[in-house]
Order: structure tokens, then sequence, then C-alpha cells
């Protein structure tokens, strides 16, 4: 037997291929221990030199591979929800930037690559498929779906991540026994991955690389600049009221003609943006991914057409659609790219917008960036040029930088947030709640008092040349427990519609105007002072023979039940008539708060109402072929 076991053992080294112990020649030569012993032994050796051949062959891919490959399937995927809106993936927003698919998948394929690489040694055995499961779909889950399956279910957060735990867990089976292979160049796969990650955090960011230039001599007759600075989610009572937070503001309008009774033709940004921009009733307009008809010429495209350099900064991202970058020809606003509308750039807007850490990344631009890049337009601008600039700080959740926040601040926590968002109805508030009201209207002040900062400092450069139009408006303004109401875009009352309006014009005097007017005339004043057009001359928002009566419109859809209304503000008197047939008429001199309504079925409120029903009757007849300007999930 030993020596059947040494034939074996030679024909194993000195052989030029390994072949198997001759099995019947063991059998025949006896059966026992020391035989099976041997055989055992001549097989094992056999199976460890086949080793290396068999792992040789069998296909296995490197780690970082596994991660590029796995970033594109779910880059792609994150792509799908975008375009198909997926639980509201969008956040409102139905356009998407040019080649935003590019930036969507590049974001997921850096993070899986980045797992690739740190879980690359194969020492870490199954838990490299584990880190991939995480990386790429749990990623993804808990951003794309931690939303709608909290609005399915009522889960809390803490259930719904408990739940998005368990399934990445599942997830990860599969990527446990993927077939993961040494690392071939680390040093390569490291250096492309960092490198792509600051490209990618260069895009995120956004930065300002126009340059400052030199300013263009001005001709010594010609077309007037035109600054116009929109004031986003700002009401007129808290801005320049008797009361001001906006002192800066309040100081320019001494200095310009005022408008004490302005109104935004719609409770929210982009009809009131649109209508300024176009001279056009939002609500007799087709508007969103499947509006349809002839666009109005913008003031953009107007006044870029008589030669006007033309520029549009915005803070707000929903103006990033195109339906107001016509006619710009420098055109920002924030999250422009693909990489803030991956998974990963939402999750850094949603951040400080849920009461986190505000990110350097993929949020709004605050009032100091917007005045940054705004200036460094206006020095290497082209003599005349109109440029359109978009302040947000104002809006919810009312942002209010570090050096703005005095001792006496209280910042709403999340729960707090929480439970004012899900406030409202026509029953009086409890005293917890009028107290949250109270501070986040504190909060919304004090984020004006920070914004007014840098409005000042934009306004003190443009204010230098006598020959600039500036104007500043307010697109809407905020609700803060009044009619049981908070935010904007669910309702027509004086909080969300009566906002700021100052225009500084040349050789224009000094004046306030205390007549309702609407912000929708600002397109055709604009056109009439600024030069490049016959008949330039007197302001038509400042004239009674020539502006329109302020009316205004909303349509608000809550779940499974829609609202609108149209309304009218003429004299010291507002009038409002719902869907529904409900209407409600305010004495804005004896109730500027609008507290108590006056009965339009009493004799004297029938006379006042009856002139303002056939206004809001005529503008609700204009608007039937409507889409109405719909909120797409975003009802602010």
């Amino acid at each position: 037997m030993s020596a059947l076991c040494a034939r074996g053992s030679t024909r194993q080294r000195d052989g030029q291929s390994i072949a198997a112990p001759d099995v019947r020649e063991v059998i025949e030569s006896g059966s026992g221990r020391g035989a099976c012993q041997c055989l055992a032994s001549e097989i094992g050796g056999y199976a460890v030199a086949m080793t290396p051949r068999l792992e040789r062959n069998r296909f296995q891919v490197s780690p970082p591979l596994a991660g590029l490959l796995l970033g594109l399937i779910v880059g792609l995927a994150d792509w799908i929800i975008l375009i198909s809106d997926w639980g509201e993936s969008q956040s409102g927003m139905w356009y998407l930037p040019p080649f935003a698919w590019v930036g969507v998948v590049w974001t997921s394929v850096t993070i899986c690559c980045w797992a690739g690489v740190v879980f690359s040694s194969r020492r870490l055995g199954r838990l490299r498929g584990i880190a991939f499961a995480f990386a790429g779909p749990g990623l993804l889950l808990l951003i794309r779906g931690a939303r709608p399956l909290r609005e399915a279910t009522g889960l809390s957060t803490s259930g719904v991540l408990l739940v998005w735990l368990g399934g990445t867990l599942l997830l990860s089976i599969p990527f446990a026994l993927l077939p993961l292979g040494p690392v071939r160049f680390v040093s390569r796969w490291l250096t492309a991955t960092i490198l792509s990650t600051v490209l990618l955090i260069a895009v995120a960011a956004d930065p300002d690389v126009s340059g400052s230039g030199i300013e263009t001599r001005r001709r010594a007759a010609g077309p007037n600049s035109v600054v116009m600075i929109v004031l986003d989610t700002t009401r007129y009572d808290d801005a320049v009221g008797d009361l001001p937070a906006m002192t800066n503001l309040a100081a320019f309008a001494r200095e310009s003609t005022s408008f004490d009774n302005a109104w935004a033709p719609a409770p929210w940004t982009i009809p009131s943006h649109y209508s300024m921009l176009t001279g056009t009733d939002p609500w007799t307009v087709p508007n969103g991914p499947r509006g349809a008809g002839p666009r109005p010429p913008t003031l953009a495209e107007r006044l870029q057409a008589r030669g006007y350099d033309t520029a549009a900064i915005l803070a707000n991202p929903l103006l990033g659609n195109p339906d107001f970058s016509g006619g710009f020809l420098h055109f920002t606003y924030s999250r422009a790219s693909g990489v803030c509308r991956s998974a990963l750039g939402e999750l850094f807007n949603r951040s400080w917008v849920h009461g986190g850490p505000r990110s350097p990344f993929c949020g709004w631009f605050t009032a100091s960036e917007i005045t940054s890049r705004a200036l460094r337009f206006v020095q290497r601008a082209s003599k005349p040029y109109f440029l359109l600039v978009n302040y947000m700080d104002v809006h919810y959740p009312y942002y209010v930088p570090a050096g703005c926040r005095g001792s006496e601040l209280r910042l709403m926590d999340r729960a707090q947030r929480q439970a004012l968002r899900q406030s409202g109805g026509p029953s009086p508030p409890s005293t917890a709640l009028t107290a949250l009201f109270f501070q986040a209207h504190q909060q919304y002040r004090a984020a004006m008092r920070c914004m007014d900062r840098s409005l000042g400092t934009l306004l003190s450069v443009v204010g230098r040349d006598p020959n600039t139009i500036v104007i500043v408006v307010g697109d809407h303004g905020e609700q803060f427990g009044e009619h049981g109401l908070f935010e904007h875009g669910n309702s027509i009352y004086r909080q969300v519609l009566h906002v700021p309006l100052v225009m500084r014009v040349p050789a224009d005097r000094r004046r306030r105007i205390a007549d309702p007017v609407s912000i929708s005339d600002l397109y055709s004043s604009v056109l009439a002072v600024s030069g490049a057009f016959r008949g330039h001359g007197s302001l038509p928002i400042a004239d009674a023979r020539m502006r329109r009566p302020a009316v205004f419109s909303y349509t608000a859809t809550i779940g499974t039940k829609s609202d609108g209304a149209f309304g009218v503000a003429r004299g010291h008197y507002h009038f409002i008539r719902w869907r529904d047939g409900r209407e409600a008429l305010f004495d804005l001199a004896a109730d500027p708060s609008e507290t108590a309504s006056i009965s339009t079925a009493s004799q004297a409120g029938a006379a006042i109402a009856a002139p303002l029903r056939t206004i809001a009757a005529g503008a609700a007849a204009s608007g039937r072929r409507e889409n109405e300007f719909r909120a797409l999930g975003y009802l602010q």
C-alpha cells in the first residue's frame, strides 16, 4: 500500500500533467483504512493543485468596476424616477436642465465607485456586497421612497427608517454573492474617483466664474438700463409698513415712486413672475409640461431684440423653466445642474428645508450670493442692460444666516415646522399653535432684515447710475395664522397679495401712490419708460387712466379637494368670490387685517360688491380656456 502511495506521489511530482490515482488499483490491492487514507490524500492534493486554475477560469469583477456598473444602473433608475415624477420627485419643477441625465447618472456612479474603492479588500468578504447595496439602491430608496412611503402608510420617521433598513438588508443578500475579485490598478481607481468627486462638488456648488471685467462706457443718449428686483414671499406690512423690517428698502422708497397698495395677480411664484414678465393675466395662459398655444414675448425678449444685454439671477429654482428663460443671454438659477436634481442633490436640499444644517451644495442661492452675482454682471455688462434678480431668503423655511441671528431669536425646530405645515382650517387655532405662528412670523421678519442688508448693497451700486430704472417688487406675501392659514398659495386674502412696489425712474419725481395697482402692469411700464420704444414717458402703472384694475386669482388642490377664487381690489375695498359662490368683502381702511367681512347681502354691502363682482366675473370669463397654474405638488 505504501508503494502505491509512493507511485501516485511520484506521478504527481514528475508528470507534466497531474493525474488522479488509479482507484481500481487501490481497490484490488485490498480495502482498509490505509488505502482509504491514501486515496483521500491523493484526491486532496489534486484538488489543491487545481484550485488556482479554477479560480483563474471563474468570472470575477473588481469592486471598483462593479461599483461603476452598479452606479450606471442606479443612476438610470434615478433618471426614470425623475422624468416620470414618481412620488413627486421633482418638487414641482416639471422641467429638467439640459443634459440633466448626465449629472444624475454621474452622481450615482461616483458614489458607487467610492464604495468599490473603500471596500476593495478581499478580507472584508461578503461585507463588500452589503456596502454596494447601501451605496446604490439603498440610498436611492431612502431619498426617493421615504416620503411616498410615509404619506401612503402614515408611518413615523423612525418607522420609515426601519422599513428602509430592512429592505436594504434584503437587497444586500444578492449583492453579497457577487463574484468580486482582487483589485488591479488601485491607485488609478482612487485617483479617478477623487477627480470625479471634485468635479461633482464644483458642479453642485455652481460657482460664479464669470469674471468682473470692465464696465462698458454708456452712450450719451439712448435707452435706459433696467434692474428688476423681485422679493420672493415678501408681504407689504412687514417689509415697509408701520414697523418696517427692511429699512434699506424703506429708505429707497422715500427717494422713489412708491406704491402703498400694490397687489400680486396670484398668491405664488410662477404665475406672479409670469404676469410681471409678460403683462398677461396668469389665469388665461396654459402652463406646465403639457401647456400649449403661443406664448407672449417676455420683457427680456422685447428688450434683447432692441440690443439690451439681458441676465436673470434667480434664487427660486422654480423659475428655471423655459417660460422664463426666453430672451436672457445669461440665465442662472438655484439647483440648475443635473447633479442637484439627483437623489443625493435632493438630500442636500432637503436638509435645511426640514430644519437641518444648510449645505453649500444644491441649495437655494442666499441673498448675499444673489447680490454678489448681480454685482458681477453689472460690472461687466454692456449697456443698456436688463437684469432680473430674485431673492428667496424669506420664503419658507425663512433662512436667517448665523451672522444675523440675535440672542432673542428662537429658530423653529423640525417638530414645530411639521406642526405648522399640518395646520389649517377655519376654526380658531389653539394657544400652542398661535404661539408657533408668532414664532414663525418672528423668524420670517428676521430673515427679511438679513435679506435687506444684501438688497441695500445692490441698490447702492445700481442707484449710482441716474439713467438706470430700478424696480423692487414682491411676487406674493405670506400667512401666519390669519384665517387659520399658513404659508401661501391657498387663498387670496390681503396677507398673500399685498406686496411692496418701489420704482426709481430717471427724471421721474418722488411720489407715493395710494390707489390699488396690479404688478402685472410693470411689463407695459418698463417698455414705456425704457427709451427703447416709441412713446415712452409716463408710467402706465402710476396713471389711473392707463392702468388695469387689480384682479387676482388662485387655484389649489389639496388631496382630492379643489378650491379657487377670483378677487378685486378697488379703492379701499377687497372683494373675493369663490367657485362655490361664497363671497367676502373687506374694508381695508377700517379692517386692514381682514378679520370681519362685510355682508354682500346687505344693502350697503351689495352696492359696494356689485361693480367688483362684475370685474371678477369678467376675469373669470376670460380664463375659461385656462389650464390654470397648477402647483404640481408645490402648493406655494
